[in-house]
């Protein structure tokens, strides 16, 4: 037969328990430990990578925004150039078109004879398919419907003109005489107002 030897232990048996409870902590805090070890060295590894990116990142970025902000001030600078540029080109084109007035108004003054009165004179401006052209539009008396076709006829031989249109006549009377009204078109020609012909 064989011999049962039964083992006493003689620990208490809540000692017992607080040391396996202790072994089952200790086993579980280093897994723990190696398990948040080897899931944060990589973590941290790349934190202080990114870190290290970031803080390059805005070196970086200071340094672009100087750069764009010296860029920004060159750019109003040559803004400011351009504009100056651009109005005196404008002078420029105004003074080569430039028209003798003195000149048109001679003209008129010399068709008119002692045959028409100009009573207003009106200049606008319309652009045309080619060129902006000039229209001037007088308003005057005449002593009669033949004085005033001789005017236009005047008007047209001057070569002041591209065109010369009456646009109406009407009776009028003025001190007991009878008069004729006109309205006349007048549009200069575009080719002396872009040579700033003077004439």
């Amino acid at each position: 037969m064989k011999n049962a030897v039964n083992q006493i232990n003689l620990i208490p048996a809540d000692r017992i328990l607080e040391r396996k409870q202790l072994r089952a902590f200790s086993r579980w805090s280093i897994v723990c430990f190696l398990g948040a070890f080897v899931c944060g060295v990589p973590v941290l590894v790349v934190l202080l990578a990114s870190g290290v990116a970031q803080d390059t990142l805005g070196l970086r970025t200071f340094e672009n925004a100087g750069r764009v902000e010296s860029t920004m001030q060159s750019n109003q600078g040559l803004q400011k150039q351009l504009i100056l540029l651009n109005t005196q080109s404008e002078a420029v084109a105004m003074l080569e078109r430039r028209i003798d007035w003195g000149g048109i108004f001679q003209g008129l003054a010399t068709a008119a004879k002692d045959r028409a009165w100009l009573d207003r004179v009106e200049c606008g401006t319309q652009t045309g398919q080619n060129a902006e052209r000039v229209e001037i539009k007088i308003h005057g008396y005449a002593d009669s419907q033949g004085a005033t076709r001789g005017f236009v006829v005047s008007l047209e031989q001057i070569g002041l003109f591209d065109e010369v249109v009456l646009d109406d006549t009407t009776r009028v009377f003025a001190k007991d005489t009878e008069r004729i009204q006109f309205g006349i078109t007048l549009v200069l020609d575009p080719s002396l107002v872009e040579k700033g012909v003077d004439r």
